[in-house]
Order: C-alpha cells, then sequence, then structure tokens
C-alpha cells in the first residue's frame, strides 16, 4: 500500500518541486518528498517510475546500477539541483539541505556513481572543474556538491540555509574526507564580486564561521569528528595555504586606550580581523568544541541532588552561587556556557 501511494505521490510532487516558485508550496512538497524518502526502502523508490518513463529502459533497481536511465533518482536529482540554482530565493532554497542529507542517507552507494546526461545537463551549469584532478565530478556526488558550492558562493544565503548545506559537507566528510577535499580543490566558482575561486576557499570560511550555528548533540558531535578527520589532511596544498578569518584586530586601541566598541569599529571602516592558515583555526575551532561538549556534559551530570533536603538542611559550608559571587542564569543554558558563539572567532 506504501508503495502505491509513493507511485502516485512522486510524479506530482517531483513536478511541483521543479515547476514552483511559491516558497511555501515548495517547502510543502520538499516536506512530503522527505517523508517518503525516510520511510520507504531504497530498492522500491528506484522502482518508481516518473514522467511515464520507468527503471526497465536502462538499469533495474536490482541491479544497483544508478548510472542507468531510472526515472525516480533522475527526476529527485534534477529537482534538488533546481532548488540549490544561485538563481533561487533564499526562501525556496532552504529545504535543500535536509533533501541533500536524506539523499545521501537513502542512496548512499549510488552517489558515488556516474550521472546520466539527464541529471548533468538538467540546468544550466554554474561550475567548473579543474581537468587535472585526481577524482571524477560528473558522479551525483560530485554534481550536488558543486551545486551547494555555487549556492553558497553566491551570497545572500541566511544562515539557516549555509548551516543546513554544511550539514551535508559534515556527512561527506564523514564518509570520506580525502575525496571531500579533492572534490573541493578541484571546484571552481565565481563569486558575486566577478572572481573565481576553488571550492575550499568557499566551503571553509563558512564552515569555521558557522560552527556554533551547527546545534544539537549529534550534528556538534558529527562536526568535531569531521573536523578531525580534516585536519589529518592538513598538508593537503589547497587547506594549508588557505588563509581564513582569524581573531578581531583591536587596531584603535592603541589610539583610543581600550577594546574596539561598535561606534570606534565604524569610525575604522568595520572591525577588522587578523587572517590565519586553515588548519590552525580549524585546531581551534575543534578543540573549542571538545571543551563546549565536555563542558555541558559536566553540566548535566554534576551538582548536588537536593531532592532529599528540606528548607534549613544545607550541609554546614555549602556554598551557594550568590556566595561565590556567580548569577544563577549564567548556568541555565548550556549554550550560554558553551560561549561557541564568542569563542570560535577570538582566535
Amino acid at each position: 500500500m506504501q508503495l502505491q501511494l509513493s507511485r502516485g505521490i512522486l510524479p506530482p510532487t517531483l513536478t511541483l518541486v521543479q515547476a514552483c516558485d511559491d516558497a511555501s508550496e515548495l517547502n510543502s512538497a520538499v516536506t512530503l518528498l522527505l517523508k517518503i524518502l525516510r520511510s520507504c526502502p531504497a530498492a522500491d523508490l528506484l522502482s518508481v517510475s516518473v514522467g511515464g518513463s520507468s527503471s526497465s529502459d536502462g538499469a533495474t533497481a536490482s541491479d544497483g546500477n544508478a548510472s542507468g536511465n531510472n526515472s525516480f533518482l533522475t527526476s529527485t536529482l534534477c529537482a534538488t539541483r533546481h532548488l540549490l540554482s544561485p538563481s533561487q530565493p533564499d526562501s525556496c532554497s532552504g529545504v535543500a539541505g535536509p533533501l541533500l542529507v536524506q539523499l545521501l542517507k537513502t542512496f548512499p552507494e549510488h552517489m558515488t556513481a556516474e550521472a546520466p546526461a539527464a541529471v548533468s545537463h538538467c540546468r544550466q551549469a554554474m561550475v567548473q572543474y579543474d581537468p587535472s584532478a585526481a577524482v571524477s565530478s560528473r558522479t551525483y556526488l560530485g554534481l550536488l556538491l558543486g551545486d551547494a558550492v555555487a549556492k553558497l558562493a553566491s551570497g545572500g544565503c541566511s544562515p539557516t540555509t549555509v548551516t543546513s548545506l554544511l550539514e551535508f559537507i559534515v556527512r561527506l566528510a564523514l564518509l570520506d574526507v580525502q575525496q571531500l577535499v579533492q572534490l573541493l580543490d578541484a571546484i571552481r566558482v565565481q563569486q558575486p564580486g566577478g572572481a573565481v575561486v576553488a571550492g575550499l576557499a568557499v566551503v571553509m570560511p563558512l564552515w569555521l564561521e558557522h560552527t556554533p550555528d551547527m546545534t544539537g548533540t549529534l550534528l556538534t558531535r558529527q562536526c568535531a569528528a569531521a573536523l578531525l578527520q580534516l585536519l589529518q589532511l592538513r598538508h593537503h596544498p589547497g587547506l594549508a595555504g588557505l588563509l581564513v578569518q582569524g581573531q578581531p584586530l583591536d587596531a584603535a586601541a592603541a589610539t583610543w586606550g581600550g577594546r574596539v566598541t561598535r561606534s570606534k569599529a565604524r569610525q575604522q571602516g568595520g572591525l577588522q580581523y587578523s587572517q590565519v592558515f586553515c588548519p590552525i583555526k580549524v585546531l581551534q575551532v575543534l578543540g573549542q568544541l571538545l571543551v563546549a561538549d565536555a563542558e555541558a556534559s559536566s553540566n548535566q551530570t554534576a551538582g548536588p541532588n537536593l531532592q532529599h533536603l528540606e528548607e534549613g538542611e544545607w550541609d554546614e559550608g555549602y556554598e551557594t552561587d550568590e556566595d561565590e559571587g556567580i548569577q544563577a542564569d549564567e548556568h541555565d543554558s548550556p549554550t550560554a556556557d558553551m560561549m561557541l558563539k564568542g569563542m570560535a572567532y577570538k582566535g
């Protein structure tokens, strides 16, 4: 019954995703598509016919050959690439990240297969690839990663959209960090100012900047594990020579005799930052994540058990927060205690 429902629902849903420009309707369609991807086995989905073609024209689901003209996979990948178009407004592209992550979960073995021409040419190419790269850029994974990088490089993405796309990249790093770095190093995209840069120069500064926005215990630990694996490739030329944002420069301190306030920063043309090599920043952010995670875990398990104490039955010598001059609300939120936002940009 579930497969029959999916066969009836998927064709109009995928058509809507590729044709609709209304953010509300688009988000609803992608939400429905995500529910189907999460609930149906991959083999059943690969047998679904979309737009009149079926998996019998190319490879069947049992063949496990994603490079054939499988209608469902082709249509789904084209719909995802449509969402990632730099011309799409942020309100429409915000759902692309969760869809990318779910495709990676549902079809992990298919993502490294060579993409058919229908997927490669389903929209105008916005990405160039270094022809001397050691990895193929014509796989499903290479095309989707290139689209994600182009979207990030286009500017104008909200922090939510950036974080959702970075979650996809984090998962790729956990699967094969070396392949990820090679692909990012081979990707060439054009920034709004006209400069053509490598994918690493787009992704790494955003990843290190938005690490505090990747909330949730699981995602935070996945991010830490991915950064740890990335650190093992610190001698890769694309990483070792990449400069990223470091700590704020207190350039006005010598003049005004104090720290830089917002008004002082405006007078000097905005807050200025130092530049550090990417592996150094990766190490710092990784250390901050590990410390924050340890402190959060400690806060959950530490503290006296006061349930058995009646009013006035405090142990002698027990000091309250007030005795120590500590504000109680400083410990109310693990996020506030982690201080990731403040820590991630000070080095």
